[in-house]
């Protein structure tokens, strides 16, 4: 199985689905099964391991939920700033910046982690476990903690499989309170980290 960065594939195959298959957004019928309905016990978000879990969810139910219900909980987890001032942020890693930018979007998250999850006949995340301290750079009520995650899948793109399995990543996730819903998390920044 080829090793590749995740990330960098799901940019760069993204990017290239949205210039080259515009027309396909915009039709309903996607030739896909009808998803029978699973019974998903999410998280509510009342602490801040909830966020992790949520992700945790998404993924290991890429192809047993509907679209709807795993980019709802998805964007749940991403803070959305009513005033579009301070929205949810991914910072990638130095050696993607001259390919991809500095930041992915909300939005962009959110349509990247879709295609993954829609195109994906087999997919798997690991997320390690880890502890939460103060990102009170942030704000003073804010937690980070730094994990390692791993992404392994078999995606169709345009007809032409692809088994990707990435090496042990490292990202940084800073939380806070989501003052749109009371007592409850969203992540503000995930930051791409290098690699050890």
């Amino acid at each position: 199985m080829k090793k590749l960065n995740p990330l960098k594939t799901i940019a760069a195959i993204l990017l290239v689905s949205v210039i080259t298959s515009y027309g396909c957004i915009l039709n309903p019928d996607s030739g896909k099964e009808e998803i029978e309905p699973v019974d998903i016990d999410w998280p509510d978000l009342t602490v801040p391991e909830h966020v992790v879990d949520t992700i945790r969810l998404v993924y290991e139910h890429f192809n047993q939920a509907t679209e709807n219900e795993l980019m709802s909980h998805y964007g749940d987890i991403l803070y959305d700033d009513p005033d579009q001032v301070f929205d949810y942020v991914w910072n990638m890693q130095p050696d993607d910046v001259a390919l991809y930018g500095e930041v992915m979007l909300r939005e962009e998250d959110i349509a990247g982690t879709w295609y993954l999850l829609d195109n994906s006949s087999a997919l798997t995340l690991d997320i390690s476990p880890g502890s939460w301290g103060p990102a009170e750079d942030v704000c003073a009520e804010c937690l980070q903690t730094t994990r390692t995650y791993t992404i392994t899948t078999q995606l169709d793109h345009g007809g032409e499989i692809m088994n990707l399995a990435g090496n042990d990543m490292r990202i940084n996730l800073v939380i806070g309170p989501n003052e749109q819903v009371s007592g409850t998390w969203v992540i503000y920044i995930a930051s791409d980290l290098p690699s050890i």
